[in-house]
């Protein structure tokens, strides 16, 4: 498997090993870490301002939950190449009725924690 430096993937066929028998994947599998989401800092918290996120394990097709004034959440994209190389910082323009609260990445990998912005 190839293990690019700091984004936590892992892509290559899987090989599952026994004491009398092995099994391998037919093509290549796509492993991800579950990301973790450390800051989102905007100079002001307002529908279409850009929003800093650090953390860590952040991919390209990766969404921001926020919550809504209305009631229940919102997916947004993430800014298109706001990845950085290491994986550990994106930008995202913060939607309209979105509210300050509880707010999440989600890629391939899975949800990260919630942290609320200040």
């Amino acid at each position: 498997p190839k293990i690019p430096a700091g984004l936590g993937l892992i892509t290559g066929q899987v090989r599952v090993v026994q004491v009398s028998t092995g099994v391998q994947s037919p093509q290549s599998l796509l492993l991800q870490a579950v990301p973790t989401l450390t800051s989102a800092t905007a100079s002001t918290f307002a529908a279409g301002q850009t929003m800093a996120l650090g953390g860590s394990a952040f991919t390209a097709d990766m969404v921001v939950r926020f919550p809504l004034a209305s009631g229940g959440t919102t997916d947004q994209p993430i800014v298109a190449n706001s990845v950085n190389q290491f994986g550990s910082g994106a930008s995202v323009v913060i939607p309209g009725g979105a509210i300050k609260g509880p707010t999440t990445v989600i890629t391939p990998g899975g949800e990260s924690n919630a942290i609320t912005p200040p």
